[in-house]
């Protein structure tokens, strides 16, 4: 079934392609109808997805608005770049990894601010709420030479939501309700004033969590509801920006989000454990852009992060942890001739202090890296670059370097060819260091060298669309891997090697029919072997097996169409056997969703209201996306909106 849907796609894309002269990108396709590049930043010099080294997926503001949920992990599981562990409804613990890697493996930024907790390099997508979401760039390989520790897998930048629309106020409040006895209210004011523009946003969520699904009990399903797995929170933001001229951009960014949440522990017949999380994250961004000529542009950054959670497990005592983050960074881009530069300097000190560690954990690191973009002939583009990073606490030194090119071989063609090569590194985690009786101060960095190549076209033959091809191996050494002692106590090691082979095919299509009738459609399918080249012992049966969790093949796709003031989105899903034991032995089923919702807007003199309706799950598919942790069965939201 796999291999027609491949076969499908090919044909599409040499039957539809045109060969006539076209533009050599495309604007997203919710929002402009035409071929122009989509612009994105994520490779810290500008560039489009077109004429980028490496495979970019852009998720815009429409497919954020059209995504169901309203939180960050809502919106990537219907990204054909990313998978998303869930362990419960979407407000549960949320968590993403590319490529075939751990969720350690892949960085997130906040307008290019990394987000990633150095407790243990991951992030909980439930942190981020939906409503402060502008738009999400995903580099599809691992990018460190540009943005260092855990950038192995892939880079995912999320960008804020915009300050402000045409207009110089705009207000927008919003109710939900749903299953589960979920309630969500939201609100967002913009304004601006001359070149002061200001926009806040509240957002209040709380659930029972009570969430139907069905258990197997020895070829017996039995339909249960879940228990403590309630939640309730707050995210209030806050966005100024002044720009008195086109040269020169100040902006200040800070969020708070406050998080309880129930844990439901493994589903195995009997009552869940009794334990709860409390988060409080506070993250503060200021910005300055300048163009110093006509060749010369200047952005430098301050941020800080004060980050507090604490987990409780009865009858154990409480597990307390404080995360500080203070970082700033400087780049300056030469743009001359056929090439740009730019060179970057960052310094960061993070700390930890928890109950959980032996002692105070603390690092110190600074950057120095170079990255370019050369145009020695019309037809080919070369990207090389180089990082040197440095941290206190392990007193590694690490560089890093990549170089590609993206060859455009037909002056007349709207096609490009793209592929690189790359260093990339993840340093150990607090947790990895100084886990209480457990850490290993000894460990070394994980290292990976990453290969790509690939191929994207556009056409325009009754539907504007884009067809993309990609290949990618990344070798890992080195892997920080925890296994018992003979005390019975784990602890961390870097003896682990995998290598993870990544095949994907997506394609883009776009009709506008008129002012009040569109249609778009697009899907993707990954292919990923992710294999364990490393011996623990002699004769280890986990030798040359795939990775646990790891999808062996993944599928979506998604239908918009919108007409007139009626907007109709689905979206569909399938995500392959995943293996829950390193021996290949037991697994989780494949499994099959489809979501979607209706929207339909009505005018008023002054602004509009918006009726919603989500389903997810329609067809009830009882699965499991992590072993022992059961996902909700068919379940609504209904969300009324209103914009001024």
């Amino acid at each position: 079934m796999q291999m027609l849907a491949v076969s499908i796609l090919l044909i599409t894309f040499f039957t539809l392609i045109d060969v006539s002269p076209q533009s050599t990108g495309r604007e997203d396709t919710l929002i402009n109808h035409t071929l122009n590049p989509i612009v994105v930043t994520a490779k810290r010099i500008t560039t489009d997805i077109a004429n980028s080294d490496t495979r970019i997926e852009v998720l815009d503001s429409s497919f954020i608005r059209n995504s169901n949920g309203t939180r960050l992990g809502d919106i990537l599981k219907n990204s054909s770049s990313v998978f998303v562990r869930s362990y419960g409804h979407s407000l549960s613990l949320q968590t993403a990894s590319t490529n075939g890697l751990g969720s350690s493996n892949t960085l997130f930024l906040y307008d290019g601010i990394r987000m990633n907790s150095f407790q243990n390099s991951g992030l909980d997508l439930a942190l981020i709420p939906k409503n402060q979401i502008g738009s999400i760039e995903i580099i599809g390989n691992g990018a460190s030479a540009l943005y260092g520790s855990e950038a192995i897998g892939g880079v995912i930048n999320i960008l804020p939501a915009s300050l402000t629309t045409g207009s110089n106020f705009d207000f927008t409040a919003g109710v939900s309700f749903g299953s589960f006895s979920t309630k969500n209210y939201s609100l967002a004011v913009g304004k601006r004033i001359s070149s002061f523009t200001s926009r806040v946003f509240y957002t209040t969520t709380s659930s029972k969590g009570n969430y139907r699904y069905y258990f197997d009990n020895a070829g017996e399903s039995t339909e249960k509801e879940r228990e403590n797995s309630g939640y309730n929170g707050y995210d209030v933001g806050l966005h100024l920006s002044f720009e008195p001229t086109t040269d020169l951009s100040v902006k200040l960014i800070s969020s708070f989000t406050r998080q309880y949440k129930e844990i439901a522990g493994l589903e195995t017949g009997t009552p869940p454990s009794i334990s709860n999380q409390t988060d409080k994250n506070w993250n503060n961004i200021l910005s300055l852009k300048k163009r110093i000529s006509s060749i010369v542009k200047l952005n430098s950054f301050l941020n800080f992060q004060n980050n507090y959670s604490n987990y409780y497990l009865r009858p154990l005592p409480l597990s307390v942890y404080h995360n500080l983050v203070y970082s700033s960074g400087t780049n300056a881009e030469l743009n001359f001739y056929r090439i740009k530069m730019l060179f970057a300097y960052d310094l960061t000190y993070a700390s930890l202090r928890s109950n959980e560690l032996d002692g105070f954990a603390k690092r110190f690191q600074y950057a120095l890296s170079v990255h370019s973009e050369i145009l020695p002939f019309n037809f080919i583009k070369i990207f090389p670059s180089l990082r040197y990073e440095h941290f206190s606490d392990s007193d590694d030194k690490v560089f890093t370097g990549g170089l590609g090119a993206n060859v455009k071989p037909f002056a007349d063609i709207p096609l490009h060819i793209k592929g690189n090569a790359a260093s990339n590194f993840r340093a150990p985690s607090f947790n990895d260091l100084y886990w209480k009786n457990s850490g290993n101060r000894e460990l070394k960095p994980e290292k990976t060298v990453n290969y790509e190549a690939g191929i994207i076209g556009f056409f325009n033959l009754f539907f504007n669309g884009s067809v993309e091809f990609s290949f990618k191996e990344i070798n890992a050494k080195d892997k920080i891997v925890w296994t018992p002692n003979r005390n019975r106590l784990w602890s961390p090691k870097n003896i682990g090697s995998s290598v993870s082979k990544v095949y994907s095919v997506n394609l883009s299509l776009d009709k506008h029919f008129s002012s009040s009738f569109s249609l778009s459609l697009a899907g993707g399918y990954t292919l990923t072997e992710s294999i364990k080249t490393s011996s623990d012992f002699l004769n280890d049966p986990t030798l040359n097996k795939q990775l646990i969790y790891v999808p062996l093949n993944s599928a979506n796709g998604r239908i918009n169409i919108k007409i007139g003031e009626l907007g109709f989105n689905l979206f569909y899903t399938m995500l392959g056997k995943r293996y829950s034991d390193q021996e290949n032995s037991k697994y989780l089923e494949q499994y099959r969703l489809i979501s979607g919702n209706l929207t339909y807007r009505f005018l008023l003199p002054y602004g509009s209201i918006s009726v919603r309706m989500e389903a997810d799950n329609l067809f009830n598919e009882s699965y499991q996306v992590m072993p022992g942790y059961p996902m909700p069965l068919k379940n609504y939201t209904l969300t009324l909106t209103f914009n001024y």
